[in-house]
């Protein structure tokens, strides 16, 4: 059909071309200008479309390259701290972990005298986020980076430059070898709150990394009360 009326479009000017000047040049004029639209607009879309892809390949990438390590000899240490390695060539920006344990409400203890081994503690002003009343499974609750901002407060959420390392505070070792599991904001020692008090047993833990350039990212340990360590269930190696 559009060839039809091209043809017949090219006969009807071509074969009064003294008198068809004006509109010879009035019909290029307004395809000339519609072609230079449709471009523009095709244009712009492809270049969003391509932006888009962009990020979503560099998205892809970051993601596939944030590892979680062991802190050396953190077994030994009275906390217990997990690196985050960032091994992509971009910024991680508000990186934040979430932390699930596969733990029962029987496994919560609020016994302060677990934490005497703070000299310097007020055992009465310290409170858990969950405790044997409120006592249930630890279900995706924030973790906190050791690294302290300009208010020597322990943060959620931190960036990770490129190749860089943060460590990320999990939990930490009471005066009977339980687990006081750290909240977003620390430890008890570092503020009067923690998120709980675990016996010590084999517990699965999950712990998910979240951030504004990765998709969430789930690294699973198993928790060995023998060895008192997180080891984890998959090769997490770049």
């Amino acid at each position: 059909m559009l060839c039809f009326i091209i043809i017949n479009l090219w006969f009807f000017c071509f074969t009064n071309i003294e008198s068809n000047r004006f509109l010879i040049s009035s019909i290029l004029t307004i395809f000339g200008f519609f072609a230079s639209i449709i471009g523009i607009v095709l244009g712009f879309k492809l270049g969003l479309e391509d932006e888009d892809r962009k990020r979503e390949k560099r998205i892809a990438t970051i993601t596939d390259n944030v590892f979680i390590y062991k802190y050396p000899d953190s077994n030994k240490l009275l906390e217990y701290q997990l690196r985050v390695f960032n091994n992509s060539k971009w910024t991680i920006h508000s990186c934040g972990a979430y932390l699930t344990v596969d733990n029962t409400s029987d496994d919560v203890i609020d016994n302060k005298n677990e934490l005497k081994y703070y000299p310097d503690s007020t055992l009465d002003n310290i409170s858990f986020y969950i405790d044997k009343q409120k006592a249930r499974p630890i279900n995706i609750e924030k973790l906190c980076w050791s690294q302290l901002d300009s208010n020597d407060k322990n943060n959620h959420k931190a960036d990770i430059n490129a190749g860089e390392i943060q460590d990320l505070l999990v939990f930490k070792f009471t005066e009977n070898n339980n687990l006081e599991i750290a909240a977003e904001t620390g430890f008890s020692s570092f503020n009067g709150r923690a998120r709980c008090i675990l016996k010590s047993k084999n517990y699965s833990f999950t712990i998910r990394i979240v951030s504004d350039d990765t998709i969430g990212k789930d690294f699973l340990f198993e928790y060995d009360s023998f060895k008192r360590t997180l080891m984890p269930k998959l090769e997490n190696k770049p």
